[in-house]
């Protein structure tokens, strides 16, 4: 399924981002599927979100754990 303001940028089967723009292609969210089975998927999570802290200052916000990190360092600031 497609949604027109709806994307996706897939590693591989457990490994995938997906985010939603507005109608000037502003990201609004972006959210993560991360099924870790296998030791490489940590590496492809890893190089994921070592790529999206290289498009601007982002947050990334664990809701089971409640935590928040900048997701350019390790340690959380909540």
């Amino acid at each position: 399924m497609k949604h027109k303001n709806t994307s996706a940028y897939r590693v591989n089967e457990n490994v995938t981002a997906f985010f939603d723009y507005d109608e000037n292609d502003m990201v609004q969210n972006i959210w993560l599927m991360l099924a870790i089975y296998e030791k490489n998927d940590i590496t492809n999570a890893e190089k994921l979100l070592q790529k999206l802290s290289e498009t601007s200052a982002l947050l990334l916000v664990d809701w089971c754990w409640s935590e928040v990190y900048f997701l350019a360092e390790s340690e959380p600031i909540v």
